[in-house]
């Protein structure tokens, strides 16, 4: 974990694995809501945990969020030093305004996205483990619109950009987005990033590095 940023958006609390060794337990867990301050809130939460010998199931685990749902198992395998840990989740329906409500509703309305996470990592954070981890993640965007405005500077030089004439901006149906990141060591790689959408179609190269916090994407 020494290698991690000083400070980032990924959590940094450490699990208490410690106890883990000193109980057993088995709970059906639900909830209709979740209220968490400056988070997502989470409804519909329910799960089975298992804590036997120091390794924690959530199986199955799921809940409903940003207008969709994220169903699926983790593991922590407490009697590992540092943690074991594994993620197979599956995001369906998940709207993005929702996700990211501060994104400008005027430049995009698209739709939904679907998603799958298969990592497995290693650490005493989640931080950590998603630094380390290895595995998949794939995204599908279905359908929605976007900025025909948007689309077009996206395409254009900055001296392009400087003489565009704005008059009207209207919306553009996307025929959809894939994201397919293969994950080594806590580092995403694209084996396919596309936006295809009536105006143009946007391919992208580069990594996300989870563990240093860093983007490098064209």
């Amino acid at each position: 974990e020494s290698g991690l940023p000083p400070a980032g958006i990924l959590p940094r609390k450490a699990f208490r694995v410690g106890r883990w060794t000193h109980m057993d337990a088995d709970v059906t867990f639900s909830a209709d809501s979740l209220s968490r301050p400056d988070a997502l809130p989470l409804h519909r939460l329910s799960t089975h945990l298992q804590l036997r010998g120091g390794r924690l199931a959530l199986d199955p685990l799921r809940f409903d969020v940003a207008g969709g749902t994220l169903a699926g198992s983790v593991m922590l395998d407490g009697r590992a030093s540092p943690v074991r840990a594994t993620a197979n989740l599956k995001a369906r329906k998940l709207q993005l305004a929702q996700l990211f409500p501060t994104l400008d509703r005027a430049m995009t309305s698209i739709g939904e996205f679907n998603g799958n996470i298969d990592l497995t990592g290693q650490g005493n954070t989640v931080a950590a483990m998603l630094g380390s981890a290895n595995g998949q993640v794939s995204l599908l965007i279905d359908g929605g619109e976007v900025s025909k405005l948007m689309m077009e500077t996206v395409s254009l030089h900055l001296l392009e950009m400087l003489q565009l004439k704005v008059t009207g901006d209207e919306p553009v149906r996307i025929h959809c987005g894939i994201a397919d990141f293969s994950v080594t060591q806590g580092v995403m790689q694209p084996e396919i990033l596309v936006l295809d959408t009536d105006v143009n179609r946007i391919d992208g190269s580069g990594r996300i590095d989870l563990g240093q916090e860093r983007l490098d994407l064209t």
